[in-house]
């Protein structure tokens, strides 16, 4: 039985995992089954607060590798997917309650007048939404995956990110009373991360080999520079004394 899952402005029919439509199964003899593979785990962040002036990422950038296999467990390798009409979108989830905290009141002075609609923000901002990349990973394998760098959220507190692979071939939809709708083939949760108050904020952590290697495969993706952050830190510790 099909369920619905609800999503900021989109609303997708959720289908059992490697449930897939006559059209599809039409081109494969037999049903793939499709994982999500959280290969980077968010670690920390700082919260940006509801300004839109400083953001701050979540540190490392989050990174899902999809994975597929036929019913016999095998590797589908990507040369045999056609991937180009899939995509990933993330949530933001409370760490031990399956709540999302996907809005939260905006803070006002309680003299000004204000539209009850614009205290209301999103928690989770930035891009949501990941297209595919086919990539080669640390061990020179070419794989395909979702990379999220560019996503700050407004308050502290422990979190974890829940993510959907999507289908948006509109061909390949099996369509009830004349409505269309994206499949959610399957999901996955992250790690549990904290994000701090600036006061205490730890600071971002360094730059992965992951982060790097893709880095360098030509994918736009937040690179720290080790030598330039210990002289900043260097430099620090030398006006406190």
């Amino acid at each position: 039985m099909n369920a619905t899952i609800l999503f900021p402005f989109i609303n997708f029919d959720l289908v059992h995992i490697g449930e897939l439509d006559p059209f599809f199964a039409a081109r494969n003899p037999e049903t793939w089954l499709y994982e999500l593979e959280v290969v980077q785990q968010p670690f920390r962040a700082r919260m940006c607060g509801f300004g839109d002036k400083d953001r701050r990422t979540i540190s490392p950038a989050p990174i899902v590798k999809l994975v597929v296999k036929n019913h016999q467990g095998e590797l589908i390798t990507p040369s045999k997917l056609n991937y180009s009409f899939f995509v990933v979108h993330v949530a933001l989830w409370k760490a031990d309650v399956f709540e999302q905290p996907m809005v939260v009141g905006h803070p006002h002075p309680v003299s000004t007048p204000v539209d009850p609609d614009q205290l209301i923000t999103n928690n989770l901002i930035g891009t949501k939404v990941a297209s595919p990349y086919l990539l080669y990973d640390l061990l020179g394998l070419q794989g395909i995956f979702f990379i999220f760098s560019d996503l700050s959220i407004r308050t502290d507190g422990i979190f974890k990110l829940f993510f959907s692979l999507i289908d948006i071939d509109n061909r390949r939809k099996v369509i009830n009373n004349g409505d269309k709708s994206s499949d959610v083939l399957t999901i996955a949760y992250s790690q549990n991360f904290e994000v701090y108050p600036a006061k205490i904020f730890p600071g971002m952590i360094e730059t992965t080999a992951l982060t790097r290697w893709f880095a360098g495969q030509g994918i736009k993706i937040p690179v720290r520079n080790s030598s330039l952050s210990r002289r900043n830190v260097s430099h620090k510790q030398s006006r406190k004394i």
